[in-house]
């Protein structure tokens, strides 16, 4: 072929053909709100953020239990650190008790070395005198002054101080080799304990750089932990954005329960709710002609109401209701005055007001709105009530909250002979849902409906899922 017929064919399928997004497309979980994707194209990015965000939880799981281990090791080494100081402040206080008995027994030896001198002078002078009474001459002895009675007793005199002196000289120096061993002891004892020091010492700098080790990887860990939680936040809101943009249904209009289960059950597991039990509260609340959304009502905020009372208003919302329905209102850029909320219904308290197709009250919408969008992966202020993606997300959380509540496990405990435990805290949360702390009145009247209509939705999504 020409390769300039083939050039100019080229060109125009690339021109003419649209270009399919998808085509050698690698998808990352991100929000693509930029551009403008199929259903199929949606199903692919919500497929990749699936497989990524399983991925990252497995990771950050792992990474968290090595932080809790270093963590715990660290623990472990401050104990070492602590018994290891503890040690070496034991044996400093021994060593100084040491030192000063050392220092006590040295002072000892000088002594005897002391009282050894002065005896081995005393003995060294009686001898020179004895010997001297023993030179005498006969002559020289009767000559004395002394008689010989005395020059006698004193010869015995100093031999008895000699045998005296000797003795106690033996003694001391028997004291003064005593006092020499204890005192190589305590110098050994001493210089084995200094040694004992040395080594816990060591050992406790070993066990500091270990420690200061694992200090640096647990901030390495910690930050890792808290870059993969950012990451992980991220892909789970274009998740979020993506579920928004695949399920959403335009504000205001009626969905048939396919629809409708489509919007709620992809986050069912984050939920950790029956869809089949929402479908049946959204159903009780707004469904006419076989669609959700079908009986949101005709009225508007401030048309006036002959039910009324005067502690309440005479509107058709209670005047408690009307500082949060305008600040809702505002933040949609919806004129409150026009925007269409359920009428009065005299049997129900005579004052009307609810919002959209899950029916929400203002405040109760304020007070849930925030979780809702959380999950969702929107700005609360954003959130609306008048959109089914948003309040049907919001209509799970409200009743996750009731189901899950002490007054709806009280009741299912103490009426555990009678029903099951499922069926019992739907009972008992549908009708909260419906009738807030005056709950138990309306148990067997709208929580059972909606509990019937729940168990009948289980079969028919059972039959969609097949």
């Amino acid at each position: 072929m020409n390769k300039k017929i083939f050039g100019i064919i080229f060109f125009t399928i690339f021109i003419v053909v649209p270009f399919n997004y998808s085509f050698a497309q690698n998808w990352e979980c991100k929000d693509y709100s930029d551009k403008i994707l199929t259903q199929d194209q949606l199903d692919e990015v919500l497929s990749v953020c699936n497989a990524e965000i399983d991925n990252d939880k497995k990771d950050l799981k792992r990474k968290q239990s090595e932080t809790k281990g270093v963590s715990s090791e660290i623990l472990k080494l401050d104990r070492k650190i602590k018994l290891s100081q503890a040690f070496v402040n034991k044996k400093t206080i021994q060593l100084k008790k040491l030192s000063r008995s050392i220092g006590e027994n040295k002072a000892d030896l000088k002594n005897l070395e002391n009282d050894i001198d002065k005896l081995k002078k005393s003995l060294k002078s009686l001898i020179y005198k004895k010997y001297q009474y023993r030179g005498y001459t006969t002559v020289e002895t009767l000559f004395s002054k002394k008689s010989i009675s005395e020059f006698f007793q004193t010869v015995e005199l100093m031999k008895f101080l000699e045998k005296k002196i000797f003795d106690k000289v033996k003694s001391v120096k028997e004291k003064k080799k005593d006092l020499e061993l204890l005192l190589g002891e305590l110098e050994e004892r001493n210089a084995l304990e200094k040694q004992l020091v040395l080594e816990k010492k060591e050992e406790a700098q070993n066990i500091q750089k270990n420690k200061n080790y694992k200090t640096e990887l647990l901030d390495i860990l910690k930050k890792e932990v808290g870059v993969k939680k950012v990451v992980l936040n991220k892909k789970t809101k274009a998740r979020s954005s993506i579920l928004a943009r695949k399920f959403t249904v335009a504000s205001g209009d009626k969905v048939t329960f396919g629809e409708a289960y489509n919007i709620i059950n992809p986050y069912k597991g984050i939920l950790g709710m029956d869809p089949a039990f929402v479908l049946a509260i959204l159903f009780q609340e707004s469904g006419h002609k076989g669609k959700i959304g079908g009986n949101i009502g005709q009225c508007t905020y401030n048309q006036k109401n002959k039910y009324g009372n005067k502690r309440g208003g005479y509107t058709v919302m209670r005047s408690s209701q009307k500082a949060n329905f305008v600040k809702i209102m505002t933040g949609l850029k919806i004129p409150a005055a026009k925007q269409k909320v359920s009428c009065p219904i005299p049997r129900d308290g005579g004052y009307g007001g609810a919002m959209g197709p899950a029916q929400f009250m203002p405040n109760t919408w304020m007070m849930v709105r925030s979780r809702a969008a959380k999950i969702i992966g929107k700005s609360p202020s954003k959130m609306s009530p008048f959109t089914n993606h948003d309040a049907f997300i919001a209509s799970a959380t409200l009743l996750k909250n009731n189901y899950y509540s002490r007054s709806c496990g009280n009741y299912a405990n103490k009426y555990k002979h009678i029903s099951s435990t499922r069926t019992l805290r739907e009972r008992c949360a549908a009708s909260m849902y419906y009738a807030g702390g005056n709950w138990y009145k309306y148990r067997m009247s709208y929580g059972q409906s909606v509990v019937n209509r729940a168990n009948r939705f289980r079969r028919d999504i059972q039959t969609l899922t097949n």
